[in-house]
């Protein structure tokens, strides 16, 4: 579904592998991707169960516009950065 709002972590991250493999070859360090995450807008979100929801995040604040997919598990009380 699309929205438009700002996005706002409620629990702690789970970073993939993935997340780190784009993080390099974009050379940007960790520190400085949860800055630009802070000031990111959830451009569409997907309800895929209980508790768990799918959310695009649009990043404009840094070089060039990036996305990123982020799974809220809120039984689990985590955020999973997948790409």
């Amino acid at each position: 579904m699309s929205v438009s709002r700002a996005y706002g972590q409620r629990f702690d991250y789970v970073y993939s592998l993935h997340v780190f493999q784009k993080l390099r070859a974009l050379d940007l360090n960790l520190v400085e991707f949860e800055q630009v995450l802070g000031d990111g807008e959830v451009i569409a979100e997907l309800v895929e169960g209980e508790g768990l929801t799918r959310e695009l995040i649009l990043l404009v604040d840094w070089v060039r516009p990036l996305h990123l997919v982020i799974a809220v598990d809120s039984g689990r009380r985590e955020e999973r950065l997948v790409t």
